[in-house]
């Protein structure tokens, strides 16, 4: 057996459990825009949006300081993420 061999099978021990854990196969990511009339109509929308993402087993994250490239991201030019 060989050192390669040995850091494939370690690999293939650890993505089994991390699948048994509830892992995914796959990572996706994307953007949310989070918009309102107002500051609370605004903070209302934006609990909205963070309860419905923790019941479907989303992680979102604030771009504090990159509020325009982020909100950029969420127009329909093509861009894509990089």
């Amino acid at each position: 057996e060989t050192a390669r061999q040995r850091q494939a099978q370690e690999a293939a021990v650890r993505r089994e459990a991390e699948l048994a854990a509830g892992h995914a196969e796959v990572r996706l990511a994307g953007f949310v825009t989070v918009s309102g009339r107002d500051q609370d109509d605004l903070r209302r929308a934006c609990a909205e949006v963070h309860e419905q993402a923790v019941r479907a087993r989303l992680e979102l994250h604030r771009m504090y300081g990159q509020q325009a490239e982020a909100f950029a991201f969420t127009l329909p030019l093509c861009r894509g993420l990089r």
